[in-house]
């Protein structure tokens, strides 16, 4: 047989494991009308000239009773709110002979009868968009623009819904064509359809933001800024590649890695066995980087890798296969499971095997996002499908290349014991730290099912995790001493196993608190409370499931000093969104920032005219953020935000 064959007769299998991991909320299926929204862009005259302002209509024609949702600006009602898909419209990006794109003038939202998502009335009365509904983008030309012909691709997301049933999300890209005028040209430019130009305001110009072509990362308090047209677009995949690296060194995946090298090193007596296995393990872990690139760039309601976890399925589908794996790995327990869970366990290392685990390897990795790999992706979602999966493709390359070192290197992991007490031992405590993973996966979940935002939820299940990470360490401690009588590996791997005792027991009583900090839970009302009171609001994006996120708070915000001017200070108010559970209002604050992923500190103030935001942060930044808050801060002190 091959060795390509167990691959091939194992694609049902892998089908529906695939699908259970990407396993996403999706609506009954019903016949669906043809797209009842015709959209079209416009621009305001056939012919610009260099320096001049203009505008672009985009017309959003609706069918008789159908209606798109509005812009995120717009309040909905709550439980309209849930499920909505908003309209979006943005220019794809800022072509050179633009000087500057100056936000968007969105429709008027008429109020309209929905049907009642809850079923305690008929209907319900929202602001929607319906008829013809005309949004403007507004566009200065560049002074030095070049005479000739000139395009601009604007993007348009929307879900057109009746008083019954939602249509299909649509993602649009739509490309508006004008002429530019040499200078000095006497030539006078036609107007196009007059009429759909009555509503635009052009006292609006200078209020909205200009595009920004830059990417800035920030990294241990330097600033990167990257360029990504052009040359710099192969810097950036350069660093999408070594923010998929970077996430093998996060807690989320660094549990596994001892378990693939223990598959590798049954298969290091054969090199070109070993080298197809890690080809074949870096093929599953690219394989999902991009269906999560597929999703984030055909789906209008995925717009980041952690919307995984807005669906508590996901979450608890993951800890039940992770279960599954543990008490294959642990062997002891009398258990008859699944064959599947037997594909992935290191004793059995096969091609399905590989592919399997690679994919379980990427999953994992999804609760944490590492340096460069967070801005690269976000900078993503907004380009072309083509340039969004080569982005993603370059963070699984990434991540995949120790995999495949290795398996190019089976020197390296001969060593690892195959057979006998201490490789048994491997297998027990992984499968220990593994059951403490599967919790960790279903903890928030189940949590955000037992308390809806903006409370906090629980984090009983913390204790859990904390407990069988000591079972872990003393297991560890305990048969190394039995197994072994040399003084060497005793201290190296009985220390080893004090180290995890008192980290677990670390976690579990640092994690299951809330913190010293007296958080307002985020709701739009609170927020802007506290912003017409003219405090300083520094709002925390975070969840249960977001191991970046409680470093940060842990290492940086519970500090003596960052707590006591966030509970002390005067005028400063700390709000935190949390994203355990399903949570619309701060989803919609998230957009609103034109941020796309956790973790994020934003930090508003009097003394700021946009809020500071931050995906990572030192102690020193917040509490200069603060200040310049404030307004008696130095702007110097404050590294820019990272552009989204």
């Amino acid at each position: 047989m091959s060795p390509t064959a167990p691959l091939v007769q194992s694609w049902p299998r892998l089908i529906a494991v695939l699908s259970v991991l990407l396993g996403l909320a999706a609506a009954p299926a019903v016949a669906q009308p043809a797209d009842p929204v015709t959209v079209r862009v416009v621009p305001q005259k056939d012919a610009v000239r260099p320096g001049e302002q203009f505008a672009i209509a985009v017309v959003m024609d609706h069918d008789e009773h159908f209606h798109s949702w509005p812009a995120v600006h717009v309040e909905l009602p709550a439980s309209i709110a849930e499920f909505a898909i908003r309209t979006e419209i943005e220019a794809v990006e800022k072509p050179a002979w633009v000087e500057r794109i100056d936000g968007i003038q969105w429709p008027e939202a008429k109020p309209a009868k929905v049907a009642d998502p809850t079923g305690e009335s008929e209907s319900l009365t929202a602001p929607l968009y319906s008829h013809k509904a005309i949004a403007f983008i507004r566009i200065q030309v560049a002074a030095n623009a070049p005479p000739g012909p000139a395009e601009i691709t604007i993007r348009v997301d929307n879900q057109a819904c009746d008083e019954n049933i939602c249509t299909s999300p649509q993602k649009r890209r739509l490309t508006a064509s004008v002429r530019i005028l040499a200078a000095g040209s006497t030539e006078q430019a036609r107007l196009n359809e007059p009429d759909l130009f009555k509503t635009y305001d052009l006292t609006q110009w200078g209020k909205g933001s200009p595009t920004k072509r830059t990417i800035t990362f920030q990294l241990f308090g330097k600033t990167i800024t990257i360029d990504p047209s052009g040359g710099g677009f192969a810097l950036l995949l350069l660093l999408a590649a070594l923010g998929g690296l970077l996430l093998n060194f996060t807690p989320c995946v660094l549990p596994v890695i001892p378990i693939k090298i223990i598959g590798l090193s049954n298969a290091a007596g054969n090199p070109r066995r070993c080298l197809f296995l890690g080809i074949v393990m870096s093929i599953g872990v690219v394989a999902f980087w991009l269906v999560i690139g597929g999703l984030m760039a055909s789906l209008a309601s995925f717009k980041t890798i952690s919307h995984l976890f807005q669906y508590p399925a996901f979450g608890i589908a993951v800890g039940v296969f992770m279960l599954f794996m543990a008490l294959g790995m642990l062997g002891t327990f009398s258990v008859g499971l699944p064959n599947w869970v037997y594909m992935i366990n290191p004793k059995h290392e096969s091609v399905h095997g590989s592919f399997l685990f690679g994919i379980l390897t990427a999953v994992l990795s999804t609760p944490c996002t590492a340096p460069f790999m967070g801005a690269a992706a976000a900078w993503a979602v907004t380009q072309s499908p083509v340039t969004s999966m080569a982005t993603f493709a370059a963070i699984g390359a990434g991540m995949a290349l120790p995999y495949l070192v290795l398996s190019a290197s089976p020197g390296l992991v001969k060593r690892m014991p195959r057979t006998g007490p201490a490789s048994e031992l491997i297998k027990q405590v992984m499968g220990l730290l593994m059951l403490a993973v599967a919790v960790f996966f279903m903890g928030p979940p189940i949590a955000g099912w037992l308390q809806a935002p903006p409370n906090p939820p629980s984090r009983f299940y913390w204790w859990i995790v904390g407990l069988l990470g000591v079972f872990a360490g003393g297991l560890l401690v305990y048969k190394t001493f039995k197994i072994t009588s040399k003084p060497g590996k005793r201290a190296i791997f009985g220390g080893l196993g004090l180290v995890v005792v008192a980290a677990s027991g670390a976690v579990a009583t640092l994690l299951s608190s809330h913190g010293p900090i007296n958080w307002v839970y985020y709701t739009p009302q609170r927020f802007q409370d506290a912003v017409k009171a003219g405090n300083v609001v520094v709002v925390d994006f975070t969840a249960e499931w977001c191991l970046n996120c409680k470093t940060l708070e842990s290492g940086v915000l519970h500090r003596k000093d960052i707590v006591k001017i966030l509970n002390d200070g005067p005028r400063v108010t700390p709000i935190k969104v949390d994203f355990t559970g399903d949570n619309p209002d701060g989803t919609a604050k998230l957009k609103e920032l034109d941020w796309v992923g956790i973790p994020l500190l934003a930090i508003y103030g009097p003394g700021l005219k946009d809020p500071l935001k931050f995906d990572s942060y030192t102690p020193q930044q917040v509490l200069d953020a603060i200040e310049r808050a404030r307004g008696t801060g130095s702007a110097a002190a404050v590294l820019p935000a990272a552009s989204r």
